[in-house]
Parts: structure tokens; sequence; C-alpha cells
């Protein structure tokens, strides 16, 4: 699997180690699919104030404010509030690297507890080399693609101009359906950006690598990549997976989608065109268990991300369970590892 990579691409792939927790965990739960994951009730549309958890509060500072009509929250160490770590409107601190989250819930749940205690861990962890952010982004069915993403568009585009000004790089990103938004709005930007350098730079023959964006990263953690959900190896995993199941996700693909055709790229980033990342030099990074049916999507984007020269690093773990790095504060040693590894890649690309 990992030796016909490309080398724009450094993959560690870990071979069917699972502790005797992991394992007794998933058998556990396995019988529960998809029901512990399922959205509760329908949240109006447009972005939505987040009730952050008092526990979250009592350890940290959290500023709420709003850009382009979404719902942004900055979080940092209470301690640290003295320090200049910015937000993104603020240009206190130039030196800070900025990182937006978007928190998966199948596209249709605000951030859970499990994602809140992970954010907790990236903000001590990473801190002061990155201010962390939390995106409340409009959710399905009242806010699918077509109305949402515009708007995150916006939001992002905002953001990047003024990171650009204040010379704060970007990294984004998400896990699960958050993976896909992080990816998609990343597409979108680098896009629009590298349109614009081809017409400005048609009459010269040097290479189009653009530095003036401050998006440097793109983080994804288990996600979802193709809303066909038609990938032969899904009902293979769908018989090992303990979280999710192949209609769970097919739900969610529809539901999320909406009036747009499921191979549109703008919701199945996996067909789309990723030549403008390795060109706007914007590094793809992922980690994902392959006990997910995401995890054959996952695959092949990877692969494809190494094909078309995008720099970024994977670790793929045998035997995993959807988004099992946000499980780390169960004491899990996979999962454990595997936010030492989120952590580990982003201070190195910093």
């Amino acid at each position: 699997m990992s030796g016909s990579q490309s080398t724009s691409i450094k993959l560690k792939y870990i071979k069917a180690h699972r502790s005797i927790a992991t394992a007794s965990l998933q058998t556990l739960i396995k019988p529960f699919r998809p029901h512990l994951v399922q959205p509760g009730k329908p949240l109006p549309a447009g972005s939505q104030k987040l009730e952050v958890p008092k526990s979250i509060q009592s350890d940290h500072q959290v500023k709420e404010y709003c850009i382009e009509n979404v719902w942004i929250y900055d979080i940092s160490l209470k301690y640290a509030a003295e320090e200049s770590a910015p937000t993104t409107n603020n240009r206190r601190d130039p030196k800070h690297h900025r990182l937006l989250y978007f928190a998966g819930g199948a596209f249709q749940s605000p951030p859970s507890n499990d994602h809140w205690k992970f954010l907790s861990k990236l903000v001590k962890e990473l801190h002061p080399t990155y201010a962390v952010t939390v995106v409340s982004y409009p959710l399905a069915p009242n806010s699918p693609a077509p109305s949402s993403l515009p708007v995150l568009e916006r939001l992002l585009r905002a953001i990047l101009q003024q990171a650009a000004q204040d010379s704060v790089p970007i990294t984004l990103a998400g896990d699960s359906s958050g993976g896909n938004i992080a990816i998609s709005v990343a597409l979108k930007a680098v896009s629009s950006i590298n349109n614009h350098l081809e017409g400005a730079q048609s009459q010269t023959l040097s290479p189009m690598r653009e530095r003036e964006t401050a998006l440097r990263n793109v983080l994804l953690i288990s996600p979802s990549l193709d809303m066909r959900c038609t990938n032969p190896q899904i009902s293979e995993v769908d018989k090992h997976d303990p979280v999710l199941s192949a209609s769970y996700i097919e739900d969610v693909a529809k539901t999320w989608s909406a009036n747009l055709p499921r191979d549109d790229p703008a919701v199945s980033p996996l067909l789309a065109g990723l030549m403008p990342l390795k060109r706007a030099g914007v590094k793809v990074h992922g980690v994902y268990g392959t006990s997910d049916v995401l995890a054959p999507d996952a695959d092949l984007f990877r692969e494809k991300l190494g094909s078309e020269g995008v720099e970024g690093e994977w670790l793929v773990w045998e035997k995993q369970m959807h988004c099992f790095p946000l499980a780390w504060h169960y004491g899990l040693e996979e999962s454990v590892r595997g936010v030492e590894w989120v952590v580990d890649v982003l201070k190195r690309n910093a």
C-alpha cells in the first residue's frame, strides 16, 4: 500500500497494532452503530452561536465574534490571555500561526464534547506557535452545501485577505464532514488565486508558485471526500467499521449535497483537480484508520495528492476507527499517539 506512494506524500503506515482497550471499545460500540453519531434536532439555517462547555470556559479564554455572518471562536489558555495571541481580525501579533477548525458531525451537528476536548488539547500543545479558532459553519438540512459553501468561501476569503496583510499563516483543519469542508473551501480559495495569476502571468515563463496567499496547510482527520459513496471497497470495510455504516454515509451525503449533483467536486473533493494546491504551495496532511467506511476514498485521495505532486504527511493506521485521534481523552494508546502525530505535523509545518 505504501510502496507506490509518490515522494511528495510522506506516509506512515502502522500495521495491525490494536491495544486491548481499543479492541474492547470497538467491540462494545459496534452493535450501536451508527446511532452514537446520529445528528440531533435540525438547527436553523445559517451559522449558529455555539454553547462552549463550562469545562472549556474554566480553563480557557474564549472570544466569540462574527465574520461574514459566521460565528467564530478563538480559544486560548487563560494563563496566556495577556500574551498577544491574535484573533483573525486583530493585528497585535503577526508571529502566531492561525488554525481554523471545522468540527465534524454529519454536516448537521455542532462540535461535540469529544471535539472540545480535542481542541483543548490542541490549544495546550500548540501554544504559543498556533492560535486555535473554531468555525461554526451553517449546517444541513436547513443549510446544505448549496447555501453553506458560498458563505464559507466568503469567510475564508476575508480571513485570508486579512491574514496576508498581517503576515499570519493559516492552516485549515477538520474531521469527518469538517474535513470535507476544510479541503473544499481550500480548493476554492487556491483555484481562485491560481485563475487570477494565470491571467496576470500569461506573458511570463516563470513557475507559478503563489506565496502571497496566507494558506499554508490543510489537515484532515478521517475525512469524507466523495458524496457518491460508490467505492466498491466500502461494502467490505462496512463489515468491520464500529462507528459508521455504508447506509449512514449515503444518507449524510444526500442531506449535504441537497440539489447539487453528488459528483460535483464542490462536495466531492476526491473528484477535484488538486494541482492548484501544489501551485499555491499548500500542503495537505491527513490521518485515518482503516476500519472506517470513509477510508477507501481517503486512500484514493491521498494517492491522488501524491500523483499531482501535492506535499503532505499522512498517518494510516490499520484497524483504527473513524476519527480515532479524537478519543485521546479516554486514554487509548492509539488515540493518544494519533494526537501526538497531529501536533508534531502541525508544529513542523507552522
